[in-house]
């Protein structure tokens, strides 16, 4: 069985991702967990577990910052990064230091079962090949990545409230759009429509949470075409409708 530390400011997050963890009980067992990014450091160096789920930004040193100072000591801990930041310099960035996977929140079943069985078929690749050494030859992190598709996305992360389609932004940045199409799946996990989804969300979360913004004029905001459409799509990705997210995160604050 394999060991995890999760690692997240937010509890919600934490509990969320042992949930999962707990899922996949045959493999994998939540060896330890923290809010407390600095905490964390002494936690992975004291259990060297099999891999890390942690948040990117976080108070203290942040998940990218924890990464590198575990690499800096040469213990052998795999990394999945798991942000509520759509913003694609994270995910270049956490690859080149060597991450194992990089996921947006929330961090939906059908991903975590996917990522979940691909990080058990890598750990156990890990311990055959530490047992029966043979020379690889492996993708270097990041090597991969599109500098066309990097600029696409950063385009899209900064004006996902606009009207946007792929077809149209391939063009606009010199990409074909099937493989535009096979690079977001490839990249982000996710295809093109529910990437934008989850971004649209997630801002809607954030106006939600801080703001005193009525429902429709968060939908038209973070680009959504009518407020019917914004509260199904929310609903889907976060399972709850805006104004019960709105309200449960209100009772929560008090």
């Amino acid at each position: 069985m394999y060991r995890i530390i999760l690692v997240d400011d937010e509890p919600w997050a934490l509990a969320g991702l042992r949930k999962i963890i707990n899922t996949h009980q045959k493999h994998f067992e939540v060896a330890a967990e923290t809010t407390v990014s600095l905490e964390a450091l002494e936690l992975i160096r004291r259990e060297k577990p099999d891999a890390v789920f942690t948040d990117i930004r976080m108070p203290g040193i942040s998940g990218l910052e924890l990464m590198q100072m575990i690499r800096a000591e040469d213990l052998n801990t795999e990394f999945v990064i798991i942000s509520g930041f759509a913003e694609f310099s994270y995910a270049q960035k956490s690859l080149q230091l060597g991450a194992f996977d990089y996921r947006l929140k929330p961090l939906q079943l059908k991903d975590a079962d996917m990522l979940l069985n691909k990080l058990y078929a890598h750990l156990e690749d890990k311990r055959l090949n530490k047992a029966n050494p043979v020379k690889q030859n492996k993708i270097a992190p990041g090597e991969y990545i599109n500098p066309g598709f990097m600029k696409l996305l950063d385009y899209i992360n900064g004006n996902f409230q606009k009207d946007l389609r792929l077809s149209s932004l391939a063009k606009e940045f010199n990409l074909n759009p099937t493989y535009c199409s096979e690079l977001f799946k490839r990249i982000t996990h996710k295809s093109y429509s529910e990437y934008l989804s989850e971004l649209r969300v997630e801002q809607a979360r954030h106006f939600l949470d801080n703001t005193n913004m009525g429902l429709e004029e968060i939908a038209y905001k973070t680009g959504f075409n009518d407020h019917y459409y914004f509260t199904k799509t929310f609903k889907k990705i976060t399972g709850l409708p805006p104004s019960q997210y709105r309200k449960l995160k209100a009772e929560a604050d008090d």
